[in-house]
């Protein structure tokens, strides 16, 4: 009787050492995960809960790549954390490196649209008043406490990197505003435009300041006016006009610095100073294709040539420097760029560059490809139809279909 009472308690000491051997391996890669991503700007108990569920979530195991979706072709794209955000027009889907779905909600939006930063998304209803902000595994705001925000119907939005959010909207009556909320969906500030019509909003990642590009005209002429806010003024601290441009996309460098990209020049401006700084000109050509990457700052642009296939990709650094610049690159579809590489998509092919314009591989194609998003390492998803593939970029190779 005592030799068993004492092989009892061995067997109960082995068990309790085998959990316990568990827990620490769990509690350390909570802590690696907690460590890493307090090592980035804008940590907040939401994007760092997100990432430590992201770990566990992709332990799960999907069917892989590639990955069909169940509309023809997704109608937006982009990459949240770890995970290839898709949205269609009734749902928004996440999927984790072996395509297992880790976040599927409906929205039943009839012109859906999408913008990421920072491990959140927000989904919202072009021309409706609805939207849904999302974290990278769960919904953080749903329709239901979003519906009575605001009743004008969305132009177009954006997330800033600390889950403020910002929003370009028109009334009935003909009145453009841009409204900025913060993380609990209180309106932070508001701007009324009149009959100039607002078309893109960028929010610095500190939350303290917007832009919001506005579309005009006046004398039988077109014109564009770039409006850049500090939320703790009521009025505007810049107003830029371009006379017959249309701006394109607006970004910050930093929250006083941003990029600006017309149809005809891309240039930098301060809020102080009056100057443009960088500017690449290509009024006398097409621009194509104009990419930004919000965590490293990098961009990178492409034209093409009057009266030619030929293009042009330009790469620029996170002070908005250029540092490259690639000629006679054929047929150009698209061009995206992340913190080390431009990655072009042309009809044949996809050409990954380094900032210095130097080619690290190609990847060949064997079918038509629609648009590309870089992965969160060192990978791109590749769009055809309704299929999303996935390919490394470490060295040539030819994507063939499955």
């Amino acid at each position: 009787m005592k030799k068993q009472t004492v092989k009892k308690q061995i067997v109960n000491k082995q068990s309790i050492f085998f959990i316990g051997k568990i827990l620490l391996v769990v509690l350390a890669a909570v802590s690696i995960i907690f460590i890493a991503a307090s090592s980035f700007s804008n940590v907040t108990f939401s994007n760092i809960k997100g990432t430590i569920d992201s770990f566990f979530l992709n332990a799960k195991k999907g069917d892989g790549y590639p990955y069909e979706c169940s509309n023809l072709s997704p109608e937006r794209t982009g990459v949240i954390g770890s995970y290839l955000a898709l949205l269609d027009d009734s749902t928004v889907v996440f999927l984790n490196k072996t395509a297992k779905e880790v976040l599927k909600s409906d929205t039943t939006y009839t012109n859906p649209d999408m913008k990421i930063s920072n491990g959140r998304a927000l989904v919202y209803n072009r021309g409706g008043s609805s939207f849904i902000v999302t974290g990278q595994s769960d919904i953080l705001y749903d329709n239901n406490e979003t519906a009575d925000v605001f009743k004008d119907g969305i132009i177009t939005a954006a997330i800033g990197g600390n889950g403020n959010l910002g929003f370009a909207t028109w009334t009935d009556e003909g009145t453009s505003k841009f409204i900025a909320l913060n993380k609990k969906l209180s309106t932070e500030f508001y701007y009324v435009f009149g009959s100039d019509r607002a078309f893109y909003v960028a929010l610095s990642d500190n939350g303290k300041y917007g832009a919001c590009a506005v579309f005009g005209a006046e004398n039988a002429t077109y014109y564009s006016k770039l409006y850049i806010f500090d939320f703790s003024k009521t009025e505007p601290v810049k107003v830029v006009k371009y006379a017959d441009e249309t701006l394109i996309r607006v970004d910050f460098l930093d929250n006083k610095t941003l990029s600006v990209v017309t149809d005809v020049k891309r240039r930098i401006i301060t809020i102080a100073d009056k100057t443009e700084k960088n500017v690449v000109d290509f009024s006398m050509h097409n621009l194509e294709s104009v990419d930004f990457d919000s965590a490293s700052k990098r961009s990178a642009l492409c034209y093409s040539k009057y009266g030619s296939t030929s293009n042009v990709i330009c790469g620029f650094d996170k002070r908005g420097k250029e540092t490259c610049r690639i000629e006679d690159v054929e047929n150009v579809k698209q061009v995206k760029c992340n913190s080390k590489r431009i990655a072009v998509l042309t009809d044949e092919k996809i050409l990954c560059y380094n900032y210095n314009g130097k080619l690290k591989n190609t990847i060949e194609l064997s079918f038509n490809v629609d648009s590309i998003e870089f992965t969160s390492s060192s990978g791109l998803f590749v769009f055809s139809g309704s299929n999303v593939y996935k390919v490394k970029m470490a060295k040539n190779t030819v994507l063939e279909a499955e």
